[in-house]
Formats: C-alpha cells, structure tokens, sequence
C-alpha cells in the first residue's frame, strides 16, 4: 500500500504537486511579458510607493508637533508603523515572489520564515489598535467623567506596547513552522520554495484509496487565531461604534442643552451671553467628537474590505476537509487578488486620516512641501517679536486678538444696558 507525498503550499499561494517521475509547479508562469503583466507591476510598485510615503508623512508629522500627539493619534501612528512593516517585510516579498520570480523562492531561508511572521503581527497589531481605538473612544463618549483619568498618554503608550507584544507571540509559530525546501530531480533545474513544516498525521482514507496527510494543529492555530484576533475583535468594535452612534446621533441626555437654554434665559444679560457661548462651545465640541468617530468608522470599514477576502481564503485553504486535494482553478487567481487588496489598505489609511483631519491634511502638505508648520513659523516670528500675544498653545493669529476684543466689548455692552436699568 504505496502513500503518494502530498501537495505543499506556498507562501505566495502556489503548489508543488510531486510524483514519482518529476514536480509540477502549479504556477501560471509566462516567458512572454504581455501589457497586462506590466500593468499589474506599475499598478502594484505604484501603491508600494504611496503606501510607505503616506504612512511616513503621517509618523513624522505627529512625531514633529506637539499638537497632534494626542491618545487618537497615538493609535494611528502605531496604525501607519505597522502599514510601514507591511510594506517593507510583506508587500514587495510577495511582489518579488509573483511578478519577478515566478517559479522559485530565491529570496532565501530568513525571508521565508519572516514573511508570514510580519504579515501574522502587522495584522493583528492593526486589529488590536482599531479595537483600543473603539474602547478609547466608547469611555470617552459614554463615560466622559472617567475619561480624563483612564485615558492618557502615558496608558495609551503602555497598550500599544502590549499590542506589539501579543501581536509578535500570536504570529511566533510561523517562524518556527517556516521553511525554505529545495527540490531537484534528474535531469530538471533546482527548484526551492516557501512552504509550511507543521506536524501531521498519516491516515488511510478508503474514499479514494491513498494515504493522506492531516495537520490538525495547523488547523487548530489559524481557527483560533483568525476567530479570537480577526472576527471577535471585528463582532467588538461593530458593538462599541453602535452604542457610539447612538450616543451621538440618536440619543440626548435630558436637560443636558436644556439647562444651557434656561441659564441663557435668565433675567441677567450677562449670563444669558455665557449660556450662549456654552451651546456654541457645547455644539463645536460635538462636531470634532462626531468628526473623529466618522473617521474611526471608514478606518474600520476599509481594514474589514481590505482583510476580510484574505482571511477567508486562508481559512479555506487551512481548515477544508479536502486538504489532500489540488487548489480549484479560481483560487490562484483569487488568492492573488486578495492579497493585493489586503496590502492596499495599507495605502487607504493615509488617504482616511488627511480626509477627516484638517491637522493631519495640512501637516502632511507641509511635510511634502519641505515647509514649516504654522505653529513653528509663528514660534519663530513671536521670538523676533516679543510684545506679541502668544496663546498656550504657542499659535500667535490675530483672530484670536480680534476675539478678545470682541468679548470685552460685548460684556462692556451688557453692563451699560444694566447700569442704564
């Protein structure tokens, strides 16, 4: 009773089928490079390129003013660090492996066992982050009065520290269980690939008559890890937004603008003035909270787009029951594409952030411009001036002369009309 040896998988979603007589790469592999080829290498080198230069403007503009260092974009730029690893370890691996290589892993052992590593801990780095982002903001929200005490920096930079390191022990089985084979038979080139070296199970299957080579531990590791890292923290964050939502959009609190009205209707002027200015500071504040959940929720939306083919194609190739079988036809074709589109979400993000984020937008122009920021150009014109009027925030604009002024003009106004009563 003779075993066949089994079909090993690539890391580039490939298969070596063996036999007695030679292998057989299951590769679409061209010698003849077509407009179609040379499109898919501009279109992918093009997103390379934009996704590392967007998501290093977004770490150096936070990490070069004070302003935007706040616990949100603390989050973010752990988001664009780990966008920045998957370019540089997962992205041009897998382009090298696709467009360039084609028929053999030549990027050697230690690649190998990195690729699926980085991908393993980028990913999860970014589900925990959009899952501290959703908490951060469902405290701040439905618990405003604990807010300013659960949520600081200094907490911020400890869970994202232990995000880091969840995130590298989730994905340390990939390196163990990488590895690079060469194969070569008589009379044929060498030929090495990225494959897979889990412990597995030799059983006799009656149905076809073979033997056939089971890897339940595989199938228990990629089970857990895409459940208990991808669509658990996805069933969480959906939760929190919608009680987020419902917050902002749907429910108001009785009395909590109401009260303003009241105070604003008392018989002094001078408090109906500072029950005006409560519901102008009360709705500007509202509108930045709106503002950030919008952009927490495409951020959520676009990963879930981006991640989610990817993560079905690796549990069906993981966890089918027919593993001794070849790969159907689409799944090459399909496998590839959703790769492209989980590494594109790496480009998207940058785009989120500067569309919802004035601060970001302009700070990010400023950056590509080679420029300084208002604030250091105004830092540096308040030295040379030393009457200027210069805010906490070290911002010197005349509006904020003209709006002083204006106040002391119209409380002066109040109290004219009093002392004329």
């Amino acid at each position: 009773m003779n075993c066949t040896l089994p079909s090993f998988e690539t890391q580039s979603g490939s298969s070596f089928n063996f036999s007695a007589d030679g292998f057989v790469l299951e590769e679409e592999a061209s010698e003849q490079i077509s407009w179609k080829h040379v499109a898919e290498l501009a279109v992918y080198g093009l997103v390379m390129f934009l996704s590392l230069l967007g998501n290093l403007s977004v770490v150096v503009a936070i990490l070069t003013q004070r302003a935007m260092r706040t616990t949100i974009n603390y989050y973010l730029l752990n988001m664009a660090v780990a966008d920045i690893f998957i370019v540089l370890f997962c992205m041009w691996v897998h382009f090298m492996n696709v467009y360039i290589f084609k028929a053999s892993y030549r990027l050697g052992a230690f690649m190998c066992r990195i690729e699926a590593f980085a991908k393993m801990t980028c990913l999860t780095a970014c589900v925990l982050t959009l899952t501290a982002i959703s908490c951060d903001r469902f405290v701040a929200i439905l618990f405003p009065l604990h807010a300013a005490a659960r949520i600081t920096k200094q907490r911020t930079s400890c869970i994202i520290l232990v995000i880091w390191c969840l995130s590298t022990m989730v994905a340390l089985p990939l390196v163990v269980y990488s590895k690079l084979y060469t194969v070569q038979f008589a009379g044929q080139a060498e030929v090495s690939y990225c494959g897979s070296s889990w412990p597995g199970e030799a059983r006799w299957s009656p149905e076809i008559s073979e033997c056939v080579i089971a890897y339940p531990t595989r199938k228990l590791y990629y089970f857990i890890a895409m459940v208990t890292l991808f669509f658990l923290p996805i069933g969480v964050m959906l939760t929190a937004y919608s009680f987020i939502i419902w917050k902002l959009w749907i429910h108001q609190v009785p009395g909590e603008f109401g009260n303003a009205r009241s105070n604003g209707a008392s018989a002094s002027g001078q408090s109906s003035y500072g029950g005006m200015q409560y519901n102008k500071n009360n709705s500007v504040h509202n509108r930045s909270k709106k503002k950030v959940i919008r952009m927490a929720c495409y951020v959520l939306l676009a990963f879930i787009i981006c991640w989610m083919p990817l993560q079905a194609t690796v549990l069906y190739s993981q966890i089918r029951d027919d593993s001794h079988k070849q790969m159907p036809a689409w799944f090459s074709t399909f496998s590839s594409f959703a790769t492209f589109l989980a590494f594109s979400n790496s480009l998207v993000n940058p785009v989120i952030y500067g569309g919802f984020n004035r601060q970001f937008r302009q700070a990010i122009l400023q950056l590509l411009r080679c420029r300084p920021t208002r604030v250091q150009a105004t830092k540096m014109r308040s030295k040379r001036c030393p009457v200027c009027i210069t805010p906490r925030n070290g911002c010197t604009d005349l509006r904020a002369a003209n709006t002083l002024l204006q106040t002391i003009s119209e409380h002066m106004f109040f109290f004219h009309r009093l002392t004329q009563r």
